[in-house]
């Protein structure tokens, strides 16, 4: 299995960058994914409406939705997991994944969920989080600069998923 990780430290939106690149995903392959818990079918149209309320919230982390999803493309099966910056959520949502070809993830800069994925593969690509920190005193203002990020971050993702 091959593994893009896309590691930076905590509460900076790797998971939001992981739905939008799975929302990309869903849409330029005409594609559903499954959540692996609940069974539940996740379509960009579902992505798109709950990215709208993260963004609403500044991307507040009490209450964000997550999702550990699977999907094919050709003949090749994906696993994607928007949570599981921790070694304890990384090793559950990985138990989905034993049948996959490429798994993207994130993970911390260090300990147990990077040592957690480099016990998973020996093929791993590593992707540095771009972000924005710092005193704002306008939030519509970060926020723009943290979608923007998201964005550009995206791009790079889906440049390996193409090149992969």
């Amino acid at each position: 299995m091959k593994i893009v990780a896309l590691f930076a430290r905590g509460e900076i939106g790797k998971s939001t960058t992981l739905k939008i690149f799975l929302q990309q995903l869903l849409e330029k392959n005409s594609i559903t994914a499954k959540n692996c818990k609940g069974n539940e079918i996740i379509t960009s149209d579902r992505l798109k409406d709950e990215l709208k309320k993260e963004n609403a919230r500044l991307l507040s982390i009490s209450d964000v939705n997550n999702y550990t999803v699977t999907f094919e493309i050709g003949k090749v099966k994906y696993g994607l997991t928007t949570r599981g910056d921790n070694y304890e959520a990384l090793e559950e949502d990985f138990k989905y994944f034993d049948d996959c070809g490429i798994v993207f993830c994130a993970t911390r800069t260090k300990g147990g969920s990077v040592e957690f994925v480099e016990s998973k593969s020996k093929d791993l690509i590593w992707v540095a989080k771009t972000y924005v920190s710092g005193k704002f005193s306008d939030p519509e203002k970060k926020l723009k600069l943290m979608n923007y990020t998201n964005e550009k971050q995206v791009e790079i993702l889906m440049e390996i998923y193409n090149n992969i």
